[in-house]
């Protein structure tokens, strides 16, 4: 419904907030309740979704939780692959969050022998 969807925007719209004040813990817990509420609603809420498990792999990153943040990275280049078809650039910021998850935990070359 509309209502619970300004809802799920409005907890991500909080959760972006704390990215950027750095409180990433409390950042995790706003944009995960975003995200039930986005995979609860199902249709047309995937670029959200997407943009979600984004958020959360940036904050499992600075929080040191390699395991979390890879992921949450492969999780939205999943649901971007299928919604961003159409615009690359967006994909592009997915794949390039993914590739600074894995320089960040020491793992790039790794993957890209």
């Amino acid at each position: 419904s509309p209502g619970h969807s300004a809802i799920a925007g409005a907890l991500n719209y909080v959760g972006n907030t704390l990215i950027e004040q750095k409180n990433y813990e409390e950042a995790k817990n706003y944009i995960n309740e975003s995200l039930m509420i986005y995979n609860a609603i199902g249709v047309g809420k995937n670029k959200e979704r997407a943009a979600c498990y984004a958020s959360l792999a940036l904050c499992a990153r600075e929080l040191g939780e390699k395991d979390s943040s890879l992921s949450n990275c492969k999780r939205a280049i999943e649901i971007g692959e299928d919604v961003y078809a159409k615009t690359p650039k967006i994909l592009c910021i997915l794949l390039s969050n993914h590739a600074d998850t894995l320089e960040h935990f020491g793992l790039l070359e790794e993957a890209l022998e």
